[in-house]
């Protein structure tokens, strides 16, 4: 359902006590916790897939709108890709790097937005209105400045940019690979209610509950690779850690509409 991978660098800068947390979503399993879509105004949707409708296709599974299939003319469309929100309270740095794929025909653009929560547009980063050349790019923005408890990212499409009610046929546009790297450790909505998690440090078991029905349960360790990953369905369970290595992990939980990230200790 989600492939959420938390990675911190092995290498810690111990003169500034600085640390590199990387978030990387590859869409490979569909829509990550918390990732959705929104359809403003049209008859379709984004997508999963590789197989593009003109030029470079994706290597690998990507999440894109098709407006060839989708766009015909008088048909506005009009839609989002919306992330997670991140709490990057306390960070100082914060870079995405995203792959981007826009094709256009005439009147279509594609926009990546920064957003406080699901209210505020902080920023239009990118702004795309002509064909990417390569037509799939791997690009970097610095959104340092827009750091917040509740960062977000929209990935918009829209074939009506005179907002006057007529759509224009196009290709499509689309997005791979996402990774926001940031000095704070970057939580998806770290609120599940009633979340409960013990011992910590734990030997072989850990006790982990919730207010409601916990989805699923995945452990990371600090080099960002998943160890653990169960499905639960009940709002109380017991993980068995014992053949865990000793050291650090970090914990993701999904409850219902809720997730959050946790830190634990295996002794």
């Amino acid at each position: 359902m989600k492939k959420i991978t938390l990675l911190l660098f092995a290498v810690l800068l111990s003169v500034s006590g600085f640390s590199q947390f990387t978030i990387n979503e590859d869409f490979n399993s569909g829509a990550p916790a918390g990732w959705g879509t929104a359809v403003w105004e049209g008859p379709c949707d984004f997508q999963f897939g590789t197989d593009l409708p003109t030029g470079d296709d994706f290597l690998t599974q990507a999440w894109f709108y098709d407006d060839d299939a989708c766009g015909d003319i008088p048909d506005v469309n009009f839609l989002s890709i919306i992330s997670a929100s991140f709490n990057l309270s306390g960070a100082t740095t914060a870079v995405l790097t995203v792959d981007v794929a826009f094709q256009e025909s005439g009147d279509q653009y594609f926009d990546i937005e920064v957003w406080e929560g699901g209210t505020t547009q902080l920023a239009v980063i990118a702004h795309f209105e002509e064909d990417l050349d390569p037509d799939i790019q791997t690009l970097s923005y610095d959104v340092s400045a827009y750091v917040n408890s509740s960062l977000t990212f929209r990935f918009t499409f829209m074939d009506d940019p005179e907002f006057d009610n007529t759509g224009s046929w196009g290709w499509h546009g689309g997005i791979d690979n996402f990774r926001l790297e940031t000095d704070a450790l970057a939580l998806s909505d770290n609120q599940v209610e009633g979340f409960s998690m013990y011992p910590n440090p734990a030997n072989d078991i850990l006790n982990i509950s919730a207010t409601n029905n916990i989805d699923q349960i995945v452990i990371y360790d600090l080099l960002g690779r998943k160890v653990i990953d169960q499905s639960i369905q009940i709002n109380k369970t017991e993980i068995n850690v014992s053949e865990l290595t000793t050291g650090a992990y970090f914990i993701q939980v999904v409850s219902e509409s809720q997730r959050g990230s946790y830190k634990f200790i295996k002794q």
